[in-house]
């Protein structure tokens, strides 16, 4: 298995780069980024399909876009060898794609907000090791993008986030193991990716607009 990672820090793009990088993307996809009122989730959703694109791309994997399928729980996949994930925080974007088992991804901006709001999501030993924590907030930042890559990998619903326990970076979840690592982005951005086994080769690159 082999993992390849993209990522994206964008600021607001000039009209005419934004509608060029549009028109690259198949018509679903642009009538659902032109329905977006604020530029920054118009901006991270088409970030987030260039990156894709580009990966598929350059990794000459034979798909597009339009070979995204969908599962009965709405988690959009290509086939059994080839799986992706995408995420977007503020002003970041980022999307693997794995060959050979399925992937899960999630990137947060680091944002001053009362934890205690989030109580019930986690676990009592989860809690107490965020309270405890030198940095109680990264902490939690740091469980909140491992409970949600894992989701994502697995396809369930962030309903589920109470019902997964991290216990160490293999994490039990239904009937299925998943590994986390944490990947390096930007200043101030958690991110965690998942993974069933750990890759032969993990390839991360930062792509400019």
């Amino acid at each position: 298995m082999d993992i390849c990672i993209y990522y994206a820090y964008f600021e607001k793009l000039p009209d005419e780069k934004f509608a060029a990088l549009l028109n690259d993307l198949p018509q679903n996809i642009q009538e659902r980024i032109k329905k977006f009122r604020r530029w920054q989730d118009a901006h991270a959703v088409l970030m987030g399909r260039q990156l894709l694109s580009r990966i598929l791309s350059d990794e000459h994997l034979g798909l597009g876009l339009d070979n995204v399928m969908y599962s009965s729980t709405g988690r959009p996949y290509f086939n059994e060898a080839i799986d992706f994930s995408i995420s977007h925080s503020a002003n970041i974007a980022v999307c693997a794609v794995s060959t050979g088992s399925k992937i899960g991804i999630d990137v947060e901006l680091i944002t001053d907000l009362d934890i205690n709001d989030y109580r019930t999501i986690f676990t009592e030993k989860e809690w107490n090791e965020i309270i405890n924590a030198v940095n109680p907030l990264v902490t939690f930042y740091r469980y909140w993008t491992i409970k949600e890559c894992i989701l994502k990998a697995d396809g369930a619903g962030i309903g589920e986030l109470a019902s997964l326990e991290i216990t160490n970076k293999q994490i039990k979840f239904k009937d299925n193991e998943w590994q986390v690592e944490e990947i390096f982005l930007e200043t101030n951005y958690v991110c965690h990716i998942a993974f069933p086994n750990r890759p032969a080769s993990m390839n991360i690159r930062k792509i400019v607009f």
